[in-house]
Order: C-alpha cells, then sequence, then structure tokens
C-alpha cells in the first residue's frame, strides 16, 4: 500500500533534502522541483531495465529501491539498495547515452518523484547552484559505492555482514534473507548460520542480530 503524500509535499521535501543534505539553496527552485512528476512502482516492478536508453532520474519518498545484475547463468545479483530520501540515477547510462546494464527496481510500494535529466541539463549551465548540485550528486554516489564495494569485496562473511548492520541497520529489518545474501555474496544458508553464530556469541536473539 502507498502512503498518502502529495505532489507538492514530495517537492518540498526535495527542496529540504537538498538544503539539509548537500547544504545548497537552489535558484529558481520552482522551476526546478516543477520538473518532476510523481510516479507509484508496486513491488517487484522495474524503473529501468538492462537494455534501457535511460533519461530519468528520480527521489524516493517511501519504499525501497534495489539496483541488480543478471549473470550469465540468469541469477539476480544485488549490488545496492536505496531507500527513502536517496537521489537514484542509472548515472553511468545517463552520462554516456548507452543503454542501461543492470535493472533498478521496487522491491517494496515505492512513491517517488521522477525528473527528465536532459531536461536538467538544458537548464543547468545558467544556473551555478543546479551545477553544483549535480556535481555533489555524482561524487556522493562514486564515494558511496566505491566504499561500499571494498567492504563487500574485501572482507570475510563475518565482517560484510557486521558492515551493512552497522551502516545500513534498516535494510536487515525491511529486506528478505534472500536479497540480503545476495547482496552480502553468500547463500541465505550461510547467511543463516552466519546469524546464529553471531547470536550466539553477542548472546542476543537472531531476530536482533
Amino acid at each position: 500500500m502507498y502512503k498518502q503524500i502529495s505532489e507538492q509535499e514530495c517537492r518540498n521535501k526535495v527542496v529540504d533534502l537538498i538544503e539539509d543534505r548537500f547544504n545548497l539553496k537552489l535558484e529558481d527552485e520552482d522551476q526546478f522541483t516543477g520538473m518532476f512528476h510523481k510516479r507509484h512502482l508496486a513491488a517487484g516492478e522495474d524503473w529501468v531495465s538492462a537494455g534501457d536508453l535511460c533519461d530519468e532520474y528520480c527521489v524516493i519518498m517511501s519504499g525501497i529501491m534495489r539496483v541488480f545484475y543478471r549473470d550469465v547463468n540468469g541469477n539476480e545479483v544485488n549490488d545496492e539498495f536505496y531507500s527513502e530520501g536517496n537521489f537514484v540515477a542509472p548515472i553511468d547510462s545517463l552520462l554516456s547515452g548507452t543503454a542501461c546494464v543492470y535493472y533498478i527496481q521496487a522491491i517494496e510500494p515505492v512513491i517517488m518523484l521522477a525528473g527528465s535529466y536532459k531536461q536538467f541539463v538544458e537548464l543547468r549551465d545558467s544556473r551555478k547552484s543546479w551545477f553544483n548540485l549535480e556535481l555533489k550528486l555524482t561524487q556522493k554516489v562514486y564515494t558511496s559505492t566505491a566504499q561500499s564495494r571494498a567492504q563487500l569485496l574485501l572482507g570475510d562473511a563475518q565482517h560484510r555482514y557486521l558492515w551493512l548492520k552497522k551502516e545500513k541497520p534498516e535494510l536487515l529489518s525491511r529486506l528478505s534473507q534472500g536479497h540480503i545474501a545476495s547482496y552480502l555474496g553468500m547463500s541465505a544458508v550461510t547467511l543463516s548460520r552466519l546469524k546464529n553464530k553471531l547470536a550466539k556469541t553477542m548472546e542476543l536473539s537472531p531476530e536482533v542480530v
């Protein structure tokens, strides 16, 4: 079920996010937010599919989305998750003009504000704060992605799980064990065993761990 939130409330939230997170006061903020339109995605619905030529970026108002790939055997491999307050975009596809190689899908029912990147670019160069916003968003995405991949590639199974628990605890209560295991690069059985081991070590219940 979708939360009840008006389009104007969504636009106001976007302005607040930009000011709070990036310390930016946008020029022509009504024109900026006016480029967005509210969209709903059902759980399991793709926003972006592999092979798409992309133009949209979005801000999540409610729900969770995942970025995932399909390997040569058709298995889904989770790459990242995004929840409320996150800007999401297939940046490599937007910047290069090439087809996307991954999927971006709603895990829960999602409300988003989506906007055209082409329209944004047409107005960006004459507005310094818009240019700064794109620069800061791009830096944040690449920095966050690099840090996450370093943790997921360099640590063992226990390290990866404890990192996720510390950095993104809300995901543990909202995602299925299958999604979490895929993201952490292990099987659901391995994840279950690891949680039970940690529960005994920390004297916590498996639900808490």
